[in-house]
């Protein structure tokens, strides 16, 4: 049992940081109502990263949930050289909190979307104006 709490511990902090979550307990806490829906105490998930005690089963589907992968995952070491993991749904390059963003955006109406897509190109262009001025 106490290999198990280490594997998990260590999966979830580099997870975590793969992502680029925040991984204080605080911001975790946060995280895990707002895109697990899950509430933990902070006591609860600082004893999950130090290898105290394991999630519940609502927990553990929060999190996976929340860091977009199966529990399972979570749970086992990293796989032996030559087997390949499936591919993920994101690139690398998108982070955790970047994916839940775009997962959020997707969950708004049309008409937000729309607001939201004028917004981004607004900032874009003036980025891109202020590039130029800077050069």
């Amino acid at each position: 049992m106490r290999n198990e709490r280490a594997i998990f511990a260590r999966r979830l902090r580099e997870e975590l940081k793969r992502q680029n979550f925040d991984s204080r307990p605080v911001a975790l806490v946060k995280s895990l109502a707002r895109e697990g829906d899950v509430s933990v105490a902070q006591q609860t998930i600082s004893h999950w990263l130090h290898a105290k005690h394991l999630p519940r089963p609502e927990a553990m589907h929060g999190l996976s949930r929340m860091l977009g992968m199966d529990a399972y995952s979570l749970m086992r070491e990293a796989a032996a050289a030559g087997v390949r993991e499936p591919r993920a749904l994101w690139p690398d390059h998108v982070t955790g909190p970047d994916r839940l963003t775009f997962e959020a955006f997707l969950a708004l109406p049309i008409k937000d979307q729309k607001v939201v897509r004028e917004l981004i190109a607004s900032l874009a262009s003036s980025a891109i104006a202020r590039k130029r001025r800077e050069d």
